[in-house]
C-alpha cells in the first residue's frame, strides 16, 4: 500500500561521500551511509541531467549495488531515465522514494508518457510504503495544468488504497 501521500519537492544534500566506491559513485552519489549506519535511509538519483550520470537503469542499479549499503536506496524520479517507462518499471521495486514528474498534462490531468496507474500498482506489489513527491515541469502554465495533474495523481492514489 502506498501509505504516505503526496509531498512538495524538497531535499537536502548531505556532505559525506562514498568511501571505497568507484570514482563515479564517490563523486556523484552525494552521500552514502556506512554499512553499519541503519538510523537513516538515503536515496540516490543523480542530477537533473541524469543521462550524464545514469545513462540506464542498469547503471543506476549497479551504483546502488556497488555501494552495498542497506541504508542507501533508489530515488525513483519518473522523468530521469532516457529509456522512459521500461526503466521506471525496472527501478520501481528498489524505490525508497518516488518523484512523480509531469512534463505534459492531458485533459484529465494524466501525463501521456507515464502510466501512473500501472506504476502505483507496481509500487504496491513491491511493498512500497513511502512518499510520492509531485513534480510539475510542464510547459502549460501552472495555474491551469498543475491543479489538473495534482488532482489526477491524488485521485489515483485514493482509489488505489491511497493515502493516510
Amino acid at each position: 500500500m502506498i501509505s504516505r501521500g503526496l509531498t512538495r519537492r524538497g531535499s537536502r544534500r548531505l556532505p559525506r561521500r562514498c568511501p571505497g566506491a568507484s570514482k563515479d559513485v564517490g563523486e556523484n552519489a552525494g552521500s552514502c551511509p556506512s554499512r553499519e549506519d541503519r538510523s537513516a535511509r538515503r536515496s540516490y538519483r543523480g542530477p537533473a541531467s541524469s543521462a550524464d550520470i545514469t545513462p540506464s537503469v542498469a547503471e543506476h542499479l549497479r551504483i546502488l549495488d556497488e555501494v552495498g549499503s542497506p541504508a542507501l536506496g533508489l530515488l525513483l524520479d519518473t522523468g530521469n531515465y532516457p529509456a522512459g517507462w521500461p526503466s521506471v518499471v525496472t527501478a520501481a521495486p528498489r524505490a525508497i522514494h518516488v518523484h512523480a514528474k509531469f512534463w505534459k498534462v492531458g485533459p484529465g490531468g494524466e501525463e501521456p508518457s507515464m502510466d501512473y496507474p500501472a506504476l502505483l500498482a507496481q509500487l504496491r506489489r513491491a511493498g512500497y510504503g513511502g512518499w510520492i513527491t509531485f513534480e510539475y515541469e510542464a510547459a502549460e502554465p501552472e495555474a491551469s495544468g498543475l491543479p489538473r495533474a495534482f488532482a489526477y495523481l491524488r485521485g489515483l492514489m485514493a482509489s488505489n488504497g491511497g493515502t493516510r
